[in-house]
């Protein structure tokens, strides 16, 4: 970062970036390093777990969307992506309790709807 080596969301939003490009040790480090500039900013915690998730780390990312869900319990694609996150280390009941949380929050939560019904 040139302009502003301060700018949470720009370290943030790069991080985003590397994700869709499949770089997911690039897009780790730019969101750990808008975590460091802004300790408590959801929204960085939350796009290090997507990329945590989407290399398959899935402790960490759980670690991640839990700390997302403390900062703002009405996140509910925090709930969402760590239900996936605990189905994808076999933990049914977790991710089922997750879903139903994202869905509480949010009715139109498609994903969370569709997992809770694929895993009754």
């Amino acid at each position: 970062m040139q302009l502003n080596p301060n700018d949470v969301d720009a370290y943030s939003g790069r991080g985003c970036a590397y994700s869709e490009k499949k770089d997911y040790d690039r897009a780790i480090e730019d969101c750990t390093q808008a975590i460091r500039l802004d300790p408590n900013g959801a929204k960085a915690f939350y796009n290090r777990g997507l990329a945590y998730k989407q290399k398959g780390d899935y402790d960490r990312a759980i670690v991640d969307y839990t700390r997302v869900i403390r900062l703002d319990p009405n996140f509910a694609a925090a709930y969402s992506n760590r239900g996936a996150a605990h189905n994808s280390k076999g933990n049914r009941a977790q991710a089922r309790a997750d879903w139903t949380k994202a869905l509480q929050l949010d009715p139109d939560n498609q994903e969370s709807r569709e997992m809770l019904e694929k895993y009754k």
